[in-house]
C-alpha cells in the first residue's frame, strides 16, 4: 500500500488513532503516523487470519535503529485480560512471527505445576505461580520460572520439600527456575498472579530458597538458601 496515496481508514484504525488523540483522516496524518497505523492493521490481520479470532490493539513500537528498537505490535485476544495475555507480533524477512503460544500455554503450565508441586507441599499454606520464559518455534514450552510463597511452616519442612523439588525438576525437558519465599503470616490471602511480587516487603520474608539446573549441578543438595 502506498503511504502517499489517499486511503480510507477502517473503524479499528480510527479507534486506535482516536485513543491516541491523533487525526482519524488519512490526509491529516504524518508519514510516520501513516506508516504505523498501516503496520498495526497489517499485523492484526496476520494474527486474526492465523488463529481465526479477533485480536485487540495494546501498543506498537516502530523500528528505530538508533535506539535498537525492533518493530513490534502488542495485542491480546478479544475477551482475554490484557494485563496477563498481551503478546507481541514482530516483522521478519518473510512475514511475521508472534508469541501467542506463550499465552495459550500459560494455563496449561500453571495447572501442571500446581499438580506436580502441590503433591510435594500437601498440607502446607502456599500459593504458586508459573511464568513461561521460553517457547520453541514449534510452540512447545522450553523454560518456566516458578514463584512459590509459603506461610505457617518451618525451616526443617522447607528443606525436606526442597530436596523433593530437586528430584521433581532434575532432568525435565523444561528448564525450571524454582524460587520459594517463606513469608510471615497473613500475606497470601491478598496475593494473585497479577500482584504477587508486590504484596510483600523485605522484612516480610523469613527465608528464600532456589533451585535450577545450575544449582542442581553445583550445589551440595541441588538448591540454595539466600541470605537475607
Amino acid at each position: 500500500m502506498s503511504l502517499f496515496k489517499s486511503h480510507k481508514l477502517n473503524e479499528r484504525q480510527c479507534e486506535i488513532l482516536a485513543c491516541k488523540n491523533l487525526p482519524t483522516k488519512w490526509g491529516k496524518l504524518s508519514f510516520t503516523q501513516r506508516e504505523a497505523i498501516a503496520a498495526i492493521e497489517e499485523m492484526l490481520q496476520y494474527v486474526e487470519a492465523k488463529y481465526n479470532k479477533k485480536f485487540c490493539y495494546n501498543g506498537y513500537t516502530a523500528k528505530n535503529a538508533l535506539f535498537g528498537d525492533e518493530e513490534a505490535l502488542f495485542t491480546y485476544a478479544e475477551g482475554d485480560d490484557p494485563a496477563t495475555s498481551t503478546f507481541s507480533v514482530e516483522r521478519t524477512e518473510d512475514g511475521f512471527t508472534d508469541g501467542y503460544a506463550w499465552v495459550t500455554q500459560a494455563p496449561i503450565v500453571q495447572a501442571d505445576i500446581e499438580k506436580r508441586f502441590g503433591k510435594i507441599f500437601a498440607g502446607e499454606t502456599y500459593k504458586i505461580f508459573a511464568e513461561i520464559t521460553g517457547v520453541a518455534d514449534d510452540g512447545h514450552v522450553k523454560a518456566v520460572d516458578i514463584c512459590m510463597y509459603i506461610e505457617n511452616t518451618s525451616e526443617e519442612k522447607i528443606e525436606k520439600s526442597m530436596d523433593l523439588v530437586v528430584k521433581e525438576i532434575d532432568g525435565d525437558k523444561i528448564d525450571y527456575d524454582f524460587l520459594l519465599y517463606w513469608l510471615k503470616d497473613d500475606i497470601l490471602p491478598k496475593m494473585d498472579k497479577k500482584n504477587h511480587q508486590d504484596c510483600f516487603e523485605g522484612e516480610d520474608i523469613n527465608g528464600m530458597y532456589s533451585s535450577n539446573r545450575i544449582y542442581i549441578r553445583d550445589a551440595e543438595r541441588g538448591w540454595v538458601k539466600y541470605d537475607r
